[in-house]
């Protein structure tokens, strides 16, 4: 089936390729953001835990060795009425990509980047204070674990 439909890359949410164990995404882009610099790219647990502690739902998105173009939205969106939306999906043979766990990336700055750079301490296991993050173009979310 293919459905042709206009979304709105500029709702806070992200696009993206996944592929294997590596998702990598960025903001207000389409899936072809991965060529361009700046985007976030993390190993799939950590990129979908990341992006699940920060949009409050899990990505519908699976591990496999396809290569899937996708894009998540806060607000449901397209005709099947859901976060996660898979523009293309299409079977590579061998290839393997390695994540390059950096920042600042566009992900970042968008919701700030010591507070990716604490998430992301957190999501590698290490002890980070209940933070709670109020962003300009998201909703709050929080992590970490309570001191008091």
């Amino acid at each position: 089936t293919i459905a042709n439909e206009t979304i709105d890359v500029h709702d806070g949410g992200v696009s993206g390729v996944q592929q294997g164990d590596l998702i990598q995404f960025a903001p207000d882009d389409t899936p072809r953001c991965v060529e361009k610099e700046g985007t976030a790219s993390l190993p799939f647990t950590i990129g979908m835990a990341l992006l699940a502690t920060v949009y409050g739902f899990r990505p519908d998105l699976t591990p496999s060795q396809d290569r899937t173009e996708f894009s998540i939205h806060p607000r449901r969106r397209g005709t099947r009425a859901g976060h996660t939306l898979q523009w293309e999906r299409e079977a590579i043979c061998g290839a393997t990509a390695v994540a390059a766990m950096r920042w600042p990336n566009r992900f970042s700055k968008l919701i700030g980047d010591k507070a990716f750079g604490l998430l992301m301490a957190h999501l590698l296991g290490h002890r980070v204070p209940k933070t709670v993050v109020i962003g300009g173009r998201l909703a709050p979310f929080s992590f970490g674990q309570a001191t008091g």
